[in-house]
């Protein structure tokens, strides 16, 4: 997800904390910043997985990106 306010990406991150390892990014500066919260699998995850995780958590817009 991609949030305004940096405080709400790192409720959701600590939300996620338990399903993979969730980080905050920062894009931007000043009034046009935006945090971003990155999921990613532990060892052995699956990222359909982490995408429920997400949804159930609120963050309705969520996608995966495979690499």
């Amino acid at each position: 997800g991609s949030f305004v306010l940096e405080a709400e990406a790192k409720a959701l991150a600590a939300k996620l904390a338990k399903t993979g390892a969730a980080r905050v990014e920062r894009d931007g500066t000043g009034a046009e910043a935006a945090f971003a919260v990155i999921l990613s699998a532990k060892s052995g995850g699956v990222s359909d997985a982490l995408l429920k995780a997400a949804w159930e958590a609120g963050a309705a817009d969520a996608f995966v990106v495979r690499q």
